[in-house]
C-alpha cells in the first residue's frame, strides 16, 4: 500500500533545503553579485539556480512516499528504494507535537531513521502492527547510548 507524507511538511522541507542551498551558492559567488555593472553571468547564475531548484522541488514532491508491505516498509527517495524490514525494527517513536511530527525508528544496526508522518497516521498504524521486536524506549537508550530520542 502507497502511503504519501504531508505534502505540506514536504514542502516545507523543500523550503528548508532551497534556503540552504541558496546561501551556499550565492555566498561562493558574493564577489561576481557585489560588482556594480551586472552582466550576463549574473543572471546566468540566478536563472539556473532557481531552474534546478523548480526542477528538484517538483520531484521530491512527487516521488517522496512509502510503501508498505507484508514483511518490510519501503521509503522511496527520487526513485531510489530504502528497505526497512520490520524484523530490523527495535524502536518506534512519533512525535506528538504538531509543528514537529516525526516519526522516529531505531534499527538494529543502531540507525536512526526520522520519517515525515502521514495525515491519516496510516504509517505510524502499520509499524506499531507489524513490528515485533520493539524495545522499551530505555533499553534502546541503554542498548544505543549516542542516539538521541
Amino acid at each position: 500500500m502507497k502511503v504519501w507524507p504531508s505534502r505540506k511538511k514536504v514542502i516545507w522541507l523543500g523550503i528548508a533545503i532551497f534556503l540552504f542551498s541558496a546561501v551556499l551558492v550565492f555566498a561562493s559567488c558574493i564577489s561576481i553579485f557585489l560588482s556594480k555593472n551586472w552582466d550576463y553571468r549574473q543572471w546566468l547564475i540566478i536563472g539556473v539556480f532557481l531552474g534546478m531548484s523548480i526542477v528538484i522541488f517538483i520531484l521530491t514532491i512527487s516521488t517522496y512516499f512509502y510503501v508498505i508491505e507484508k514483511d518490510q516498509l519501503v521509503v522511496v527517495k527520487f526513485r531510489r528504494g530504502l528497505f526497512y524490514p520490520y524484523s530490523d525494527i527495535l524502536y518506534i517513536e512519533q512525535n506528538p507535537n504538531k509543528k514537529e511530527a516525526t516519526i522516529t525508528i531505531v534499527m538494529k544496526s543502531g540507525q536512526s531513521i526520522y520519517l515525515i508522518p502521514d495525515k491519516a497516521n496510516k504509517l505510524f498504524e502499520a509499524l506499531e502492527k507489524n513490528c515485533k521486536n520493539l524495545m522499551s524506549k530505555e533499553d534502546v537508550k541503554n542498548r544505543f547510548p549516542r542516539i538521541k530520542l
